[in-house]
């Protein structure tokens, strides 16, 4: 790749690991092929976290359904601390379960979850999920 390439690619990189935390940077792609794939992957996967995000403040109450599969729903139920279990599960509900495996405190005097501590949740979620399939191997995997 040309010294004008690496130049052109960079700042990409660096915006999608800027906005979402997934650490692009340290991948050591050898290949623009490569390069080009993951910053592709990674814009996808920035993209859903920011929808997310904005979903869970516009439509708070909005039905979990249309994000979370079952298997994810359940893990995240048991996630929560019992003080939490008897609020409505909602998206805000299950979204505050994802940020809170990434971080979140969760706290009253909190702002809401950003996108960060949601990424790192939906990494910790997909290790869940992985690991419960692992446990349970009659279990269909979650589709999305």
């Amino acid at each position: 790749m040309s010294r004008s390439g690496d130049c052109v690619a960079l700042p990409a990189v660096r915006c999608v690991s800027g906005s979402t935390g997934c650490r692009i940077e340290d991948i050591r792609l050898t290949t623009a092929d490569r390069l080009a794939n993951c910053i592709a992957l990674c814009c996808i996967v920035s993209w859903r976290i920011s929808w997310l995000t904005i979903l869970r403040r516009q439509f708070p109450t909005a039905s979990p359904a249309a994000v979370f599969t079952e298997t994810e729903r359940i893990l995240l139920d048991h996630s929560m601390p019992s003080n939490r279990r008897n609020a409505p599960r909602n998206i805000a509900f299950y979204m505050t379960a994802v940020a809170r495996l990434g971080g979140y405190l969760d706290r009253s005097s909190d702002a809401p979850p950003g996108t960060t501590v949601l990424w790192r949740g939906f990494t910790r979620l997909a290790d869940l999920i992985e690991g419960f399939q692992t446990a349970n191997p009659g279990t269909s995997p979650p589709c999305g």
